[in-house]
């Protein structure tokens, strides 16, 4: 729904904005000013957004939005959809690898 990513990112209670669609440049710039991590998924039908997230973001996390195991993916598939979401290959690897560890280190 419009404004329900602007709302998440001006909640100060986000660390990552999830399944952020086709989200609006302006509600990208402010998730990046903010420290905010957009999602790239690999799930089937809310992947949609991601090459627009991917084109937006400066701190991008991918994510399963496992709801069963058949939804778990491998290392290497993550980086196939970061591929696909249009990152270039070391962006891809940041993506999967680095990035994940910043959130850790944010978060504890």
């Amino acid at each position: 729904m419009s404004g329900t990513n602007r709302s998440a990112i001006e909640s100060g209670e986000v660390d990552i904005l999830a399944h952020p669609g086709i989200i609006e440049e302006k509600d990208a710039k402010l998730a990046n000013k903010s420290d905010i991590f957009l999602e790239i998924t690999a799930r089937g039908g809310h992947n949609i957004g991601n090459g627009r997230v991917a084109s937006l973001g400066e701190n991008l996390i991918l994510d399963t939005d496992t709801h069963s195991p058949s939804n778990l993916i491998t290392q290497d598939f993550a980086y196939k959809v970061a591929l696909g979401a249009g990152l270039k290959e070391e962006s891809a690897i940041n993506v999967i690898k680095e990035n994940p560890k910043i959130l850790l280190e944010k978060i504890l």
